[in-house]
């Protein structure tokens, strides 16, 4: 009984998640918040399920957005970091030291985004001109930029944690049990 419960959770959160997605096609301007907030989904199915099913559950969502997101862009984001980071997260947060638990988090994230930026431009076909201002290339800059936002990002998703853990893992822990 307990697998189907968490076997319906997992799937309800890859919906979820896969819907949020798609809202990319409605709010263009969403192409880095959507795919952010897609994966907040992974928190609580950390916290309710186990990482295990967390992953499954990222990897359905992942490759729905492949193929009904609107904004590739926004896929690629959510498929090579923005998805799963809130999963290990929690891996990240058991490492004792914390300035070698930032270094991996910054190793995870500036590999992602290189990797995102490179997949974008030459498979997906996002001109390179679009980061571009004024003739001068940007990328060094917006990874820099970058950064600073996946610091806020880090932490917001810690406060996210907690909001979760005390509100609503008393509703629905309770059902997932292990």
């Amino acid at each position: 009984m307990k697998h189907t419960i968490r076997l319906a959770f997992c799937s309800m959160g890859a919906a979820l998640a896969t819907v949020l997605m798609l809202l990319t096609g409605l709010f263009p301007f969403a192409t880095y918040a959507l795919p952010g907030l897609a994966g907040v989904v992974g928190i609580a199915l950390v916290i309710e399920c186990g990482i295990g099913w967390a992953l499954s559950s990222y990897a359905a969502s992942a490759a729905l957005s492949l193929f009904v997101s609107p904004d590739k862009e926004a896929a690629l984001i959510y498929v090579l970091f923005a998805g799963y980071y809130p999963i290990l997260k929690a891996l990240f947060e058991k490492i004792r030291l914390r300035l070698v638990a930032y270094l991996c988090k910054f190793a995870l994230f500036n590999a992602s985004v290189i990797a995102a930026y490179f997949l974008a431009v030459y498979v997906v076909g996002v001109p390179a001109e679009s980061f571009q201002i004024f003739g001068a290339s940007l990328p060094w800059v917006l990874l820099l930029i970058g950064n600073v936002v996946f610091l806020l990002y880090d932490f917001g998703l810690s406060s996210l944690v907690v909001l979760y853990y005390r509100r609503f893992h008393p509703l629905f822990g309770k059902w997932t049990k292990k």
